[in-house]
């Protein structure tokens, strides 16, 4: 056998793929990201999230919160400052999908003989590298890495959930799906795609928890009421909207209505 066809050296790269796409998508966005205002969506996304547009946004929320964070502070551009915090989503998000993706099991003929652990533990290296690849120079991806836009951070908000319900498959921590819960609470009032997941969500963790012969209904409600503080960002984001007159111009009458 040879050395590189070691299931130990080759588990070794489970950690070190992601962490080698991590750095290529830092390096391809940092050199290609947009230092200014880019023309079109960019620039209206800024524009309503910087409330400089006469109808504020009612979407993304917290993003909208991050890019006044980034125009609070010292600097020239808004769009610069927001590109600098948009191109790290990105990259985290082709690290993680790498990250995932080889931690998706193959079927073996033999689970004991090592040639067929070794071939396994090449073929989940090489779907988790070529995924990462994939999704670094997706062109509609790198638009969204690079040009202001919120769908990075969106797709890390689903991603992160994801590896949270990887975690809990793995060690079977229910710390793991608390943490998931409070995340998932966040997502659904920043990306309306988490509302779509929810029951196919709510059954991945049922039927983790059978799998793993660890199913407690004490835990399943504590997950439940993880959720509950995220939501709470609806409220929040209501009364910073109600807040805005613009806001009753658009036939709101209260804050329970926004």
């Amino acid at each position: 056998m040879n050395e590189s066809d070691n299931p130990m050296q080759l588990a070794r790269f489970r950690w070190l793929a992601p962490l080698i796409l991590l750095a290529g998508a830092l390096g391809l966005y940092g050199a290609t990201f947009s230092r200014t205002a880019f023309p079109g969506l960019p620039a209206k996304s800024l524009a309503w999230h910087l409330w400089l547009d006469s109808t504020p946004t009612l979407l993304d929320s917290l993003w909208g919160r991050l890019v006044r964070l980034c125009a609070g502070l010292p600097g020239d551009s808004a769009a610069l400052g927001t590109g600098w915090r948009g191109l790290p989503c990105g990259a985290l998000c082709v690290a993680l999908l790498t990250a995932l993706v080889m931690r998706v099991r193959h079927p073996v003929h033999e689970a004991h003989d090592p040639a067929d652990m070794r071939r396994e533990a090449q073929a989940r290296l090489l779907a988790g590298t070529s995924a990462g690849l994939v999704l670094m120079t997706s062109i509609p991806f790198w638009i969204l890495s690079t040009r202001s836009l919120p769908g990075a951070f969106h797709l890390l908000l689903l991603l992160g959930a994801a590896g949270l319900f990887s975690e809990f498959q793995r060690t079977g921590r229910p710390a793991m799906l608390y943490l998931l819960g409070l995340l998932y609470g966040v997502g659904v009032t920043e990306f309306a795609t988490f509302w779509v997941f929810a029951p196919l969500a709510a059954l991945l963790v049922v039927r983790a928890m059978l799998q793993r012969a660890e199913f407690r209904w004490p835990v399943l409600v504590r997950t439940g009421l993880c959720v509950l503080p995220g939501l709470l960002l609806y409220v929040v984001n209501a009364g910073t909207l109600w807040a805005d007159p613009a806001t009753r111009l658009r036939g709101f009458s209260s804050v329970g209505s926004v």
